[in-house]
């Protein structure tokens, strides 16, 4: 009974320890042309990666027209910047993934619409 509880026990942190939840991710366009996306640095993340299309749809695990991917946070952020340049009314349609704890941690189907509005 005691070894059961202690298992239980341990088992439960592994899983509290082991959870992660991917910060908001920032999308913003540069003055200089081109859009940076970015996120604050958590704990035990040890990759980011990024795939979109703008103004069209994005499948899940597609790489998509605009995709990139970091292993190093810069300033306690984790930043990818594209030259791609975003005008008033895009949508930028995207996932990303993020690896962090020996996991991938993905988010799906994701839509910015309003990007740009004055």
């Amino acid at each position: 009974m005691c070894v059961n509880r202690i298992l239980c026990i341990l088992f439960l942190i592994y899983v509290v320890k082991g959870s992660y939840v991917i910060p908001p991710l920032k999308l913003e366009a540069l003055k200089k042309g081109g859009f940076r996306v970015y996120f604050p640095d958590v704990p035990d993340t040890a990759l980011f990666a990024f795939h979109a299309n703008i103004n069209d749809e994005i499948r899940t695990q597609l790489p998509g027209n605009i995709n990139g991917e970091t292993r190093t946070p810069t300033n306690g952020f984790w930043i990818l910047e594209f030259n791609d340049k975003l005008k008033q009314g895009d949508v930028v349609n995207y996932w990303m993934n993020v690896n962090a704890n020996r996991r991938v941690y993905r988010k799906d189907s994701i839509k910015i619409i309003r990007l740009l509005d004055e």
